[in-house]
């Protein structure tokens, strides 16, 4: 065993809760000097406070009478105020001796009403020995504030720290195996009061780590497991001096039946940790699987076990014992286990409504259950409804609503899940004036909010819902739609689509068509398509002469700057080569040819590139002239008047001239075979 890592644990889990859950509150808040400025709790799932973060030494009298049980010397009390989320509740405040803490004989009470009239006392607690006070109540509406009252005698007077837990029980367990308290999921559990340790003696079971001590304060637990993985546990003793034992088994023979007990964790070590509490349980960093009596060897002991895998629908029970007292506790559950328990959920977290209206819930998403209970606190229409829904709900009028989703199982099972539903009495913002520039070739948009009314402020704004910002310009933008959003101080949205047109700012030459210049023919460039902008288009092939044609004529070769321009002189331009067409300016002369209709090689002609003038003599070995062609495009087929000549040599003689080039002269032989 680990001893330091698991003190390093606890001290980072501490400081953590401090930093995570505490620090905004202290930043923003102290504790409230009365019943009116009473400090609100909104962290009560299992929540402690860190050491030393309140106080009463600078607190007054209180215009409300004492609590019941306290003493008439009591006078120093401090305010706190939760809106509940459960059923139960159960209220710490640890003093002097437990960390840098320096109050004396905390007294606790617990009311609910209204600060500026009347507060009704529901649960007290008198301290008169120790420097560690718990107070309990049960049967709490969900959704409704409660008011929590620490006081202590002027001479007693110091800093300290809280823990709440507010939860739903499945019920209350008993101190025997048959009377254990069905868990249907993993919610932190806290037991206000122990009832001894029952008819039956089932602590001490032979083959456990128990059966050498005596049960004397003992709870039990049971569940049926719905999704297998491990399960880490802590137990926090109310008092955190409290040596409290237990042991994990698995019920073989089912949920209902107690008489096939299997140990699998057992733990009845008294060691602390470095923190000096008495906090004990299983975790995955550990290695024992048992602990035994005593604290023997601190080195090796920790109060604490190695994790149990747990498997989908076996059954598992809990037995705690506090071998100290017979005062409170809270058991703490972690690893990837699931208990098999009906889930109570919808979609939204929170909403606040801007103006009074309509709002469909939705319960679709809860599971395993057999009934499923809507409750719509307030003036709300209707006020509670049955099944998942979808319901539609009408919040009539401002204030602030309690939604309340329960369900529950065959086993009596239930969980719940809660939201508040805010109306402002002042309706949501409204837009009522936007201006904007927009962009333009290289210039960038702007939207401003000019004038918006209506909401609570001071406002933010946002154009994408998510980012928001104090400034209600928006530069550096480029051409698009925009969602233009302003949250009031309630949260209130209010949007307008505001569009920036893109081709005021885009263009772009897609497709351009180049005819290269051949011989004496010119070259020829056309725009073919483009995008953006905005007509009329002006075109150069220069960057200098704009013409409305996107087509250029008489282009030679070589590279250009070809641009478009747009009304708003925008420009999109690429660069494009114009290339010298590939010339064959050596004339092809067959040397003999064969006009027997064949189809192949039945004419005699000469291939030639970019001729400006021809003529073509062809004679017989007597010097007679039996063809004269003009031009490069004239062909031969062996005919002289109208005769195909017989075989045998033939002469030509081609005066030809190329453009850009003198004439020239060139002769030769022509064999004719039939």
């Amino acid at each position: 065993m680990n001893y330091n890592k698991l003190s390093s644990i606890f001290r980072v889990n501490k400081i953590l809760l401090f930093l995570v859950f505490f620090l905004p509150l202290k930043e923003l808040y102290s504790q409230g000097d009365e019943c009116s400025t009473s400090l609100q709790l909104t962290s009560l799932s299992n929540y402690c406070s860190a050491g030393a973060t309140f106080t009463n030494v600078l607190s007054t009298q209180s215009p409300f009478s004492n609590a019941t049980c306290w003493s008439s010397s009591v006078a120093k009390d401090v305010w706190f105020k939760f809106t509940s989320i459960g059923t139960d509740v159960l209220f710490s405040v640890n003093g002097y001796g437990y960390g840098a803490n320096t109050l004396k004989r905390p007294n606790l009470a617990i009311y609910q009403g209204d600060c500026s009239t009347t507060i009704n006392e529901m649960s007290c607690f008198s301290n008169v020995s120790t420097d560690n006070s718990t107070v309990y109540k049960g049967g709490l509406i969900i959704g409704t504030t409660y008011i929590l009252r620490v006081t202590t005698e002027t001479a007693f007077c110091g800093t300290f720290d809280i823990c709440i837990n507010n939860y739903t029980p499945a019920f209350e367990p008993a101190s025997d195996c048959f009377g254990a308290a069905y868990l249907c999921d993993k919610s932190p559990v806290s037991v206000s009061v122990l009832n001894g340790s029952g008819t039956i003696q089932e602590g001490n079971i032979p083959g456990t780590c128990f059966d050498i001590a005596a049960e004397s304060n003992s709870s039990w637990f049971k569940w049926t497991c719905k999704t297998s993985g491990n399960l880490t546990m802590d137990i926090v003793g109310a008092n955190p001096s409290d040596d409290i034992d237990w042991i994990l088994f698995e019920m073989t023979g089912g949920i209902d039946d107690c008489s096939t007990l299997v140990s699998l964790r057992c733990d009845i070590s008294s060691c602390t940790n470095d923190l000096g509490t008495m906090t004990t349980g299983m975790m995955s960093t550990d290695t024992d699987i048992t602990e035994p009596a005593g604290c023997t060897f601190p080195s090796l002991y920790n109060s604490y076990t190695q994790d149990v895998n747990l498997i989908a629908n076996h059954s598992y029970a809990l037995f705690v014992n506090n071998f100290s007292t017979s005062s409170a506790f809270t058991l703490n559950w972690g690893g990837t286990s699931q208990f098999k328990g009906p889930v109570a959920d919808f979609t939204k977290d929170s909403i606040v409504l801007c103006n009074a209206e309509q709002f469909i819930f939705d319960g679709s998403s809860s599971s395993d259950y057999t009934n499923l209970n809507w409750s719509f606190s307030g003036l709300s229409s209707p006020t509670s409804a049955i099944g998942p829904g979808p319901h539609t709900v009408d919040f009539n009028f401002p204030g602030t609503y309690s939604i309340v989703l329960t369900a529950n199982d065959a086993s009596s099972c239930s969980s719940s899940k809660n939201i508040t539903v805010i109306v402002p009495l002042v309706g949501g913002p409204e837009i009522d004036e936007v201006s904007t520039i927009e962009p333009i070739c290289e210039t960038k948009g702007t939207i401003t909010l000019n004038l918006a009314t209506g909401g609570v402020s001071p406002y933010l704004y946002s154009l994408n819902g998510i980012d928001f910002y104090t400034s209600n310009v928006f530069d550096s933008l480029t051409g698009g739609v925009y969602s233009l959003v302003i949250k009031d101080a309630n949260g209130c949205l209010a949007d307008s689509v505001i569009y920036l047109n893109p081709l005021l700012n885009f263009m772009k030459i897609d497709l351009v068509s180049i005819i290269d210049p051949i011989c004496n023919i010119k070259g020829i460039v056309k725009v073919e398509t483009f995008e953006g902008g905005i007509a009329p288009y002006s075109f150069t092939i220069n960057g200098v002469d704009f013409y409305n044609s996107n087509v250029f004529n008489n282009i030679s070769a070589g590279t250009y700057f070809l641009s478009v321009k747009d009304f708003n002189g925008c420009l999109a331009d690429t660069i494009i080569h114009v290339n010298t067409a590939s010339l064959n300016e050596v004339p092809i002369i067959p040397n003999c040819f064969t006009p027997n209709n064949d189809k192949i090689n039945d004419e005699w002609y000469i291939e030639s590139d970019c001729v400006e003038e021809f003529n073509c003599t062809i004679l017989n070995r007597w010097g007679e002239i039996v063809k004269t062609m003009t031009t490069i495009e004239d062909r031969w087929n062996g005919l002289y008047k109208n005769d195909l000549l017989s075989d045998g040599v033939y002469t030509y003689v081609i005066d030809i001239k190329f453009y850009n080039s003198p004439s020239s002269k060139i002769s030769g032989f022509i064999t004719l075979l039939k």
